[in-house]
């Protein structure tokens, strides 16, 4: 390896990733780390603010609903776009609730499929309910949406995602993705606890 030159820290594939935005370092990182040690290890020190061995990411906190995953390992996935997998997510209020609108966090597989971005294309998340506008966010181990609309939102089906799979990975069953919702609040805006979603398909 090169010698540093002018007090610079020498070139790697794991410094020029910190300099990257967060989606696109996970990836990276996932590719040249995840295979020279665990995510043991990355988690005793996630959450520091610094990219130490085993981490593919770190933002300086835990928090899970972000683009950082809670133990600070996204696996690297090769995308098949041939290869489709759509899920539906469904939610469900409380009895006597009214939903005016939520946000809930998919977390996918991220080793066995993937989502094209960020930013993520239209086509991705779709079958909102009548009326309802939705806002994705690509996380990269996850996808944060928030629907909402004018007046209730029925219980059942929310949206569907359409992921891509990781070339040579298994495909996924619906057991591998789990769904929590974040916020949610009735048409004036008041805060609903008690509201649950899950994942269905494929």
């Amino acid at each position: 390896m090169p010698a540093a030159t002018m007090g610079m820290e020498p070139e790697t594939p794991r410094r020029r990733a910190a300099q990257w935005p967060r989606g696109v370092a996970a990836v990276v990182c996932g590719l040249c780390l995840l295979s020279a040690v665990g995510p043991a290890l990355a988690d005793a020190t996630c959450g520091d603010g610094r990219l130490d061995p085993g981490e593919t990411c770190d933002d300086g906190n835990r928090t899970h609903a972000d683009r950082c995953p809670a133990n600070c390992v996204v696996e690297g996935c090769e995308a098949d776009e041939k290869t489709a997998h759509a899920v539906d997510v469904h939610f469900a209020p409380p009895a006597g609730g009214r939903i005016g609108g939520l946000t809930v966090l998919v977390d996918f597989p991220e080793g066995r499929v993937t989502l094209p971005g960020p930013p993520m294309p239209d086509g991705v998340v779709t079958e909102a309910p009548e009326g309802a506008l939705s806002i994705p966010v690509h996380l990269a181990h996850a996808l944060r949406v928030t629907v909402a609309r004018h007046g209730i939102l029925a219980p059942g089906p929310l949206f569907r995602v359409r992921f891509w799979g990781c070339r040579g990975a298994s495909p996924p069953s619906a057991a591998d993705f789990a769904c929590t919702v974040l916020e949610a609040t009735d048409d004036f805006s008041n805060p609903v606890a008690g509201v649950t979603c899950a994942v269905a398909g494929p």
